[in-house]
């Protein structure tokens, strides 16, 4: 079990690993239709919060992309917002959760509205490599052995999925905001 790690603040203006994805979803993503269970809709913080997701793969950190569940018309003016989504310019592995109500969602949620598979031997297409999930809670590390797809997206939680090669330290990050 790898040990955790003082990350250090993180923030909108903090890239956390290497941009390797497209900024915004997939074809398959979220485009303004619901997609994986998740609604696109205005922009509504009555209960917003983040969780942190970081992809390894061969001891390398993956950049998720800005843009994820941010639907812009093609003048740019935005159209709507999936409850589940990264904010434009933003690589810091932040997913932001907003809506009108608790609704739960999941990392399966989220990958739904990227566009991109999830799967215990795909990840974001990355695949036949071993996988390890962990997350971190209150400083607690823990490995997750289910369904990826099921990992509730929870307030300062971190989720680190860990592809190929193991880690032996998973950095957690002190929050800036909510």
């Amino acid at each position: 079990m790898p040990t955790v790690v003082d990350g250090g603040v993180i923030s909108a203006t903090v890239q956390v690993g290497t941009v390797t994805f497209p900024s915004g979803p997939t074809a398959t993503g979220g485009q303004g239709s619901p997609v994986g269970g998740v609604n696109c809709g205005p922009v509504d913080l009555t209960v917003a919060y983040y969780t942190q997701l970081s992809i390894y793969q061969n001891g390398q950190q993956l950049a998720i992309p800005d843009r994820a569940g941010i639907v812009r018309d093609s003048a740019g003016n935005l159209t709507c917002v999936y409850s589940v989504h990264t904010h434009t310019g933003d690589l810091s592995g932040r997913i932001h959760k907003e809506g009108p109500d608790a609704t739960p969602y999941t990392l399966g949620n989220f990958f739904s509205v990227w566009g991109m598979p999830l799967t215990s031997t795909n990840v974001a297409n990355i695949t036949d490599q071993p996988m390890n999930v962990y997350i971190i809670d209150n400083g607690t590390i823990s490995q997750f052995t289910g369904d990826p797809a099921t990992i509730e997206l929870a307030s300062h939680r971190h989720i680190a999925i860990v592809m190929g090669t193991p880690v032996t330290q998973l950095p957690m990050y002190t929050w800036s905001g909510n």
